[in-house]
């Protein structure tokens, strides 16, 4: 997750940096969007393991 959240930081830092540049901006997004999903994933799984643990 930790990883994620950097990775996620980067690509905000670029999307600052090409502001300007809507091609640049349309491959950033799908980046942060492909980030989000694997949030989503692994938080997920975490919840599903929290839930085996508790069994």
């Amino acid at each position: 997750m930790a990883k994620i959240a950097s990775d996620e930081q980067k690509v905000h830092d670029k999307m600052i940096e090409a502001a300007t540049d809507a091609t640049k901006m349309g491959e950033l997004s799908a980046k942060l969007s492909a980030l989000a999903e694997q949030k989503e994933e692994l938080e997920l799984e975490w919840l599903e393991a929290a839930e085996v643990a508790e069994a």
